[in-house]
């Protein structure tokens, strides 16, 4: 027994030895005392950043007897923390490179008392001044007094003594110090003081700056990475978490015997100095850089024929597009010149075009992705999903274009990082109610795509549904139509897609699985640098490029196409919203008759001033638009009327006769179901349509405020409008994160956008014209930012003014009231409390931009 223990005491030795000795052991050199300046390092140590980089990491801190400089040049340490004057060091030949600057606005400042009447640096003239000897690390202040007229020789410059007495005492008048040290020990003792910056005299440098040597570079490029990625992510980390960072240099660092408190004083001073406009840590600018040699020169320190190429890190968060791949990785694609990927119809992700190609939101993404890696990505025509994942399993393929991971590919294939997280969605015939958890579909047939995720989903959780394996999500949503499933599961994109594509009126989305699809690429097995290349690529991507790409495919398309089978729907749907505009509204429209009247007849009487200012049309006009509206749809409706009767008087024939069939009768119900469902929807849908009327008859529309999914929504008001827009070649597209969902007026929303669809149409494109109009929307805090364009004629410059006025059109003679934008305005300003801009020039289309509080 005692012999086994030892063996494995032995065993966990060395393997714990192996552990460390395969990490590469690298020092880095303060330029300081241990304090939370120097947090993020300690952070990326301590908590495994260091490490998990494959990297032991000794800090060293800094002593009074050290040459920064000289300790990288010696190689006493790989790392160095520096100040901004190694620019000069640079200039000067030294082999130096700028991995990061830390802060992006210098914590060195001069301090003063505040009973001490220095209010500024040009009442520093004739003053003690404590700063270090060193010009090079000074020169920020020095430059300060210069911009003052001070001359070195009108001040008494003394050694720095680093004690905070000599400045409370009066020993010296100013004391060169950190924002984030000296003025909290000066604010614990109760003592005033005053800051004088040099940044706010236009001296705003770097610090805190971490370089290395060119030849670390060149002989290690891995590890110079790896040190620079764990310690911005040391920072990031500290920086979120102050207090636990403060007592970790507390327990640990904490050298000059700090309290908690004030270490804690200390991160959340640095964190204002830490980040750039974009809320980055590390950035480097190279034109920054440049300002500030250009004051090292003036100062005398460089020469005017300076060169400083090659000093910020090529990897630095500045450069854009810029991947770095490890040595084994550039190994691996100099071996492989290209790489097979295949993908089947999955629309929108993936779908063939008719030359045999591929295209969708992943075709995108992996295209830009390889332009990025300056890789050779060529897509392979499989039969289908089952042939790709066989033949990545037998590596005839390098890799499946988008899928989910699971046990089943985990055991032949790698998989690399999401792309993008879709919920797996449920759905049904319209008539069934409501699924709140997956549970509720056992025992009943549920159609899945073979080898699809939500397949090995419902497999391997759900063994008591019934599965319908089909080729794909097309062959999944007919059987459901068709009554051969009581569900099909999909991931919403795809499955939304389908459904207007194909027309499936008689399906919904009846609800979610717990499943969230993280889409991501499967690799062969034995291509693990594949992996990390495109992991690396999809970092690159970042989540902004990717929703751009997925809303360009996740949105509806309407292009000018003839839908006969939308002309009953059409024909039956004006009839019916018309009637009931005459039912509910008779006794409304009643009550306020004699306002309108009195109204009407303000209006005729300033009818003629208005038309001269060129802000109104005629009063006759608006009636001729509002009653084009009515007696068109009304005839359509005529029509639609005619035909039901006739559908009737022919089937009652049938059955009087007693010729009638049973399939005949079920047509016949089939018929009236899929119209009676289609009149509800589209009436639902358009009656805020119908309120744009009534606002302006009766000033007054009732709408209650609820959650909704703002994606959704839009979905449903384009598809309101789809009569209209397929008489068109315009091609609509939003662009709008699909889980935004906001407390609101739906109504209003539906409104504005029908007034802005219908004004494109009407004033922004010819008739049979192609054209685009895009529909963006981001939220923005408590506020919501909804943009709409169109790359139509455009408004000529001196007509822009008059957009919003009551009643101005362009376009009398085409059924332009004048009214639409003059609604929305209102709607905005006085229903949303929000804020409404437009913008256009002629042939370039406009822009409006609504933002409101959500």
């Amino acid at each position: 027994m005692k012999t086994k223990l030892l063996f494995i005491i032995i065993l966990l030795t060395l393997n714990l030895l192996h552990a460390n000795s395969s990490k590469k052991n690298v020092t880095l050199q303060l330029s300081w005392l241990h304090q939370f300046q120097f947090a993020g390092y300690y952070i990326a140590k301590e908590k495994g950043f260091y490490s998990d980089a494959g990297l032991n990491v000794n800090i060293k801190e800094f002593n009074f007897d050290l040459d920064i400089q000289k300790v990288l040049h010696n190689k006493e340490a790989q790392f160095v923390v520096g100040k901004t004057s190694f620019i000069i060091d640079k200039i000067a030949g030294k082999n130096i490179v700028a991995l990061a600057s830390i802060f992006q606005h210098s914590p060195m400042m001069l301090l003063v008392r505040k009973d001490s009447k220095i209010a500024n640096a040009a009442d520093l003239r004739g003053k003690n001044i404590m700063i270090t000897g060193d010009a090079k690390n000074t020169v920020a202040i020095l430059a300060m007094l210069a911009s003052q007229g001070i001359k070195l020789n009108e001040v008494n410059i003394q050694p720095h003594s680093f004690d905070l007495n000599d400045l409370i005492t009066g020993k010296t008048d100013a004391m060169a110090s950190y924002v984030s040290n000296e003025p909290i020990a000066l604010k614990e003792k109760k003592i005033k003081y005053k800051i004088i910056h040099p940044k706010d005299y236009g001296f705003d440098f770097y610090n805190g700056m971490l370089f290395t040597s060119q030849e670390m570079i060149d002989n290690d490029p891995d590890s110079v990475k790896a040190f620079h990625d764990a310690t911005i992510k040391g920072w990031e980390y500290a920086f979120n978490n102050i207090n636990e960072s403060a007592k970790i240099i507390y327990d640990k660092y904490n050298i000059q015997k700090k309290s908690l408190q004030n270490l804690i004083k200390e991160g959340q001073i640095l964190e204002t100095l830490v980040y750039d406009k974009n809320g980055k840590i590390g950035v480097l600018d190279e034109q920054r850089i440049r300002e500030i040699a250009n004051v090292f020169l003036v100062m005398g320190l460089i020469n005017k024929d300076y060169n400083l190429d090659n000093f910020i890190y090529e990897y630095n968060v500045m450069s854009e597009n810029k991947i770095y791949l490890t040595k084994k990785e550039k190994l691996f694609l100099e071996k492989h010149m290209k790489f097979t990927y295949s993908g089947t119809n999955w629309a929108p992700m993936h779908k063939y075009t008719k030359d045999g190609g591929l295209e969708g939101i992943f075709v995108d993404i992996i295209k830009l992705i390889s332009k990025d890696l300056n890789i050779n990505t060529v897509f392979e025509k499989k039969e289908s999903w089952s042939d790709v994942l066989l033949d990545v399993k037998n590596k005839n393929l390098d890799f499946a274009l988008s899928t989910g991971e699971t046990k089943d590919k985990k055991k032949y294939g790698l998989f690399t990082k999401s792309y993008f997280k879709f919920p797996l969605v449920i759905v049904t015939k319209k008539d069934v109610s409501y699924i709140s958890k997956t549970s509720e579909l056992n025992d009943r047939i549920v159609a899945v795509g073979k080898n699809f995720t939500a397949h090995a989903f419902l497999k391997n959780n759900y063994p008591e549904v019934k599965l319908l394996t089909v080729k794909d999500s097309k062959e999944a949503l007919k059987a459901v139509s068709d009554n051969k499933a009581h569900a099909m599961i999909d991931i919403l994109p795809v499955v939304a897609h389908e459904i207007r594509k194909m027309n499936f009126t008689n399906l919904k989305i009846s609800g979610e699985t717990e499943y969230n699809f993280e889409v991501k690429s499967f690799i062969r097995n034995d291509y693990p640098e594949l992996v990390s290349i495109l992991n690396k690529g999809i970092d690159n991507l970042g989540e902004k490029k990717v929703k751009e790409i997925i809303s360009k495919w996740y949105s509806i398309e309407y292009v000018s196409k003839i839908d006969y089978d939308m002309v009953l729907e059409v024909i039956l749907f004006f009839t019916i919203l018309i009637v009931l505009i005459v039912y509910i509204q008779n006794r409304r429209l009643k009550e306020y008759n004699k306002k309108l009247k009195l109204t009407l007849n303000n209006l005729k009487e300033t009818q003629e001033n208005l038309i001269a200012a060129e802000k109104m049309a005629t009063l006759g006009e608006l009636v001729g638009g509002v009653t084009h509206e009515i007696i068109s749809p009304l005839s359509v409706g005529i029509m639609g009327s005619s035909y039901i009767v006739e559908l009737t008087k022919d089937i009652e024939k049938l059955y009087n006769t007693r010729d009638m069939s049973e399939s005949e009768f079920d047509e016949y119900l089939k018929n009236i179901n899929e119209i009676s469902e289609s009149i509800t929807l589209n009436l639902n849908r358009t009656k805020d349509l119908v309120n744009s009327f009534k606002d302006v008859a009766i000033d007054q529309t009732i709408e209650d405020e609820r959650d909704f999914n703002i994606k959704l929504y839009l979905d449903e008001i384009l598809l309101s409008l789809t009569s209209k827009l397929k008489k068109t070649n315009i091609k609509i597209t939003i662009e709008c994160d699909y889980k935004l969902v906001i407390k609101g007026y739906p109504g209003y929303i539906a409104q504005i956008l029908i007034n802005f669809i219908n004004n494109s149409l009407l004033h922004g494109f010819e008739k049979d014209e192609e054209g685009e109009i895009k529909i963006l929307v981001n939220e923005m805090d408590d506020q919501l930012e909804l943009i709409y364009k169109d790359n139509g004629r455009g408004i000529a410059q001196n007509k822009q003014d008059k957009i919003f006025d009551k009643f101005y059109t362009t376009k009398k003679r085409n059924g332009g009231t004048g009214l639409g934008l003059h609604i929305v305005k209102s709607i905005v300003q006085n229903k949303l409390n929000g804020t409404i801009d437009f913008k256009s020039e002629p042939g370039n289309g406009v822009e409006i931009t609504i933002v409101i509080p959500i």
